[in-house]
């Protein structure tokens, strides 16, 4: 990693869970409205809202090199 245009190739994930039933537990998924709404991100960084999926998240979180 100590070359820096490795780094920009890395596969980002950018994930929000949590439950928007309960207040609490959404912030999460709020932080990943936001983002979609306000901000534009390169190619190789994904958004995901995961919401309460759990395992179901293990593929995408695997395929990321940072999450």
């Amino acid at each position: 990693m100590g070359n820096s245009s490795s780094r920009l190739d890395l596969k980002v994930l950018i994930l929000g869970i949590g439950n928007t039933l309960l207040s609490d537990e959404g912030v999460g998924v709020r932080v990943i409205e936001r983002l979609h709404e306000g901000y534009e991100f390169s190619d190789h960084v994904s958004i995901m809202e995961g919401g309460v999926l759990g395992l179901d998240l293990l593929g995408p979180i695997s395929e990321a090199d940072r999450s």
